[in-house]
């Protein structure tokens, strides 16, 4: 583990894991995260948060459910977002 990560990895600072429930991908890297840092550091408290819980209806219509249904029944269409997003420098507001 790099000293960087070490030193921010204290006993009185939880270490916080955002994750969204975007399929269970997500979720797996994030439990795997946390699991990781257990390993390491067992005395520290790790908080695994889903911020899709956090989210307005309209919020969780369009970035959970959506994302969900085009992955399901329309493959091609999300593959083509996917696409355009990666080409862009950024995709958030």
């Amino acid at each position: 583990m790099s000293d960087r990560l070490q030193q921010s990895l204290r006993k009185d600072r939880p270490a916080l894991i955002l994750t969204i429930a975007n399929g269970a991908g997500h979720i797996r890297v994030a439990k795997g995260l946390a699991s990781a840092i257990r390993a390491l550091q067992p005395e520290l408290p790790v908080i695994v948060v889903d911020v899709a819980d956090y989210m307005t209806r309209l919020t969780r219509f369009t970035h959970v459910t959506t994302y969900l249904w085009l992955v399901k029944h329309a493959p091609t269409v999300w593959a083509k977002i996917d696409r355009y997003q990666k080409k862009q420098t950024h995709t958030s507001p």
